[in-house]
């Protein structure tokens, strides 16, 4: 829905002036409105909310879409429901003899399928001219010892786990194309990358309650990662320094950048140390040992004050008549 308003964009957090999309209590420029993941633009203004962002068609088929209880990949187009759980058409077949078995009535022991010819007792060995054979070795696969990868099958015992290094049974599984033991991919599966929403395999950075993949644990504002920089917690975001001291207030009136040093808190903004002079002689005023006035909402000392007409000074005076006429010391601070 695209209407007018004045508020932040929940994207870049920069106001809002004309119009924008709003959507589930959120408004956004037009431009920031585009897939969370891979941050496109919705094809055909399709789009899927999850965990309060909002994703294209593929990247929420990848994130949160049905895996296959067969190969454990995500399930793009039609599937197979069946034994409590999700199959692609093609790998919902007999546990025994590999027979499709869509379509046909099956028989179900320990949560897998069975066609009806085959004996229940799956101990039974395949014929060997029908046995599947090894793309590693060449040599025949025998029940529960064998790996279905990218089409091809393998003795399970040929691969180790990319975590633990542990030789591998067929109850792996694959994950960006490295296999895991059954316990280091629940493991994994367990630890979702905050900003990617992806699982994280191997290193993670825990901060703010959430964990990420470090290369992801990066600036709200300019996403930037922070590399073992220090950051700044608001809103329970992660912020780098200069966009934390922008968001906060401590932006120096002069140079427009985070406040750095000792920071000078005066005439209702903040200030750099160094950058806290009068701006007619640009004489030092950040030690308290030269009193100033204000002049245009800047700084100025008493001595290039009274060099102005008097006429002009009298008329600040008049415009400030409620106002002391010199400003107290200022405080130091963030």
């Amino acid at each position: 829905m695209t209407t007018t308003g004045t508020d932040s964009c929940r994207v870049c957090r920069e106001p809002i002036i004309g119009a924008h999309v709003s959507t589930t209590q959120k408004k956004y420029h037009k431009e920031c409105f585009v897939c969370h993941q891979c941050l496109e633009p919705f094809k055909n203004n399709i789009f899927f909310e999850a965990e309060g962002n909002f994703y294209c068609e593929d990247d929420h088929s990848v994130l949160y879409g049905a895996r296959c209880a067969k190969c454990g990949d995500v399930i793009v187009g039609k599937c197979v429901s069946a034994l409590d759980a999700k199959w692609h058409i093609e790998h919902f077949n007999c546990e025994n003899c590999g027979r499709p078995l869509v379509g046909s009535t099956f028989i179900r022991k320990d949560d897998k399928p069975y066609c009806k010819v085959c004996p229940i007792d799956s101990t039974k060995k395949k014929n060997p001219q029908t046995q599947e054979i090894c793309a590693n070795c060449k040599r025949q696969i025998f029940d529960g010892t064998g790996l279905l990868l990218r089409g091809q099958a393998f003795h399970a015992s040929h691969f180790t786990c990319a975590t633990c290094c542990e030789v591998l049974t067929s109850t792996a599984k694959e994950y960006e194309g490295k296999l895991f033991c059954m316990a280091d991919y629940e493991k994994n599966m367990a630890q979702i990358c905050y900003a990617c929403r992806k699982p994280i395999v191997g290193r993670s950075t825990s901060a703010i309650g959430k964990i990420y993949h470090p290369e992801h644990f990066s600036c709200w504002k300019c996403e930037k990662p922070f590399d073992g920089a220090p950051y700044f917690e608001l809103n329970s975001q992660p912020y780098c320094e200069a966009h934390y001291k922008e968001l906060t207030g401590s932006v120096c009136q002069y140079c427009k950048s985070a406040a750095k040093g000792n920071v000078v808190s005066a005439l209702g903004t903040r200030w750099c140390e160094q950058h806290f002079m009068c701006m007619g002689c640009f004489c030092a005023l950040a030690d308290g040992k030269v009193r100033f006035m204000e002049w245009d909402n800047k700084p100025m000392c008493k001595r290039c004050y009274e060099k102005l007409p008097s006429d002009v000074r009298k008329n600040v005076s008049k415009y400030k008549e409620s106002e002391k006429k010199f400003l107290p010391i200022m405080e130091y601070g963030r």
